[in-house]
């Protein structure tokens, strides 16, 4: 925890002790005090605290927010999907609680629902760039490129800093076969983050595919340099060495990756 967290842990600790509060006002120093606490991952505690200002509050929707956000942080998905649904019945213009809810539906492969939740969210919050790219990673995962991206360009225009929002429109570049742009997008989300392997090795995929072996092959070696284990950098790195002549290293790397990711060839090729 940091010292700011510590004061503000200490500073309502004090005023919780003092008897002076009561109902919503007590309800929202545990709050304070639960969130504070929150990341040091102290969880019993906060959750503690968080349980005492729902049991203050009931018809607060913060104190289910805040709840849903440590429950998340926790890894009990379920029980955070319950509490930030609560939060949308009794706040219901709560964009963050949607956003959030999608975030989970999202992780749990549940590509409907998150649609949903993600739209509710930005009907309330027509700039949370964050809501259209959580929106475009689940249209994108069914398979629907074109309006993965609209969304991306949306997240991206309400946020120019937002690494996944390139990462992800480079994504559905790449899957349409739009390489050119594949591969700018990945330039603009390296500028933000050169330490992604994956996007080195996805810029890399598009230059092969454009026949610009030599950058193509400095972004494989680049992702491996920060992934060894990346199995389709290695299986790249190979295809560029054949392609360039040299049978014995180009074999090698790929032999060496499909030892890693036995499917490998199948999924570079997607």
């Amino acid at each position: 925890m940091t010292a700011s967290g510590n004061d503000r842990v200490a500073a309502c600790t004090r005023a919780i002790d003092s008897g002076k509060h009561k109902g919503t006002d007590l309800a929202t120093l545990h709050i304070v005090r639960g969130m504070a606490a929150s990341g040091a991952g102290q969880f019993d505690s906060v959750l503690a605290d968080l349980d005492r200002a729902i049991r203050l509050a009931p018809k607060s929707a913060l104190g289910y927010f805040s709840r849903a956000y440590v429950y998340r942080a926790k890894g009990d998905d379920d029980r955070a999907i319950a509490d930030y649904t609560q939060a949308i019945v009794l706040g219901r213009k709560n964009a963050l609680a949607r956003n959030f809810r999608g975030n989970i539906y999202l992780d749990k492969g549940d590509y409907n629902r998150a649609i949903i939740d993600y739209t509710e969210a930005i009907k309330l919050r027509p700039r949370l760039a964050s809501a259209y790219a959580g929106r475009a990673h689940a249209r994108r995962a069914r398979g629907e490129h074109d309006r993965a991206i609209a969304d991306y360009t949306q997240a991206i225009k309400h946020n120019p800093g937002l690494t996944v929002a390139y990462a992800g429109r480079g994504r559905a570049h790449l899957a349409k076969g739009d390489n050119e742009r594949a591969a700018a997008d990945y330039t603009e989300t390296l500028k933000r983050d050169s330490t992604l392997a994956f996007a080195h090795a996805n810029r890399g995929r598009a230059y092969l595919k454009l026949d610009r072996l030599d950058p193509a092959l400095a972004d494989f070696e680049q992702a491996l340099k920060l992934d060894p284990q990346d199995a389709g950098a290695l299986f790249g790195r190979g295809t560029v060495k054949l392609k360039k002549g040299d049978a014995a290293g180009g074999n090698a790397d790929i032999e060496a990756a499909k030892k890693i990711q036995a499917d490998v060839a199948e999924a570079f090729a997607r």
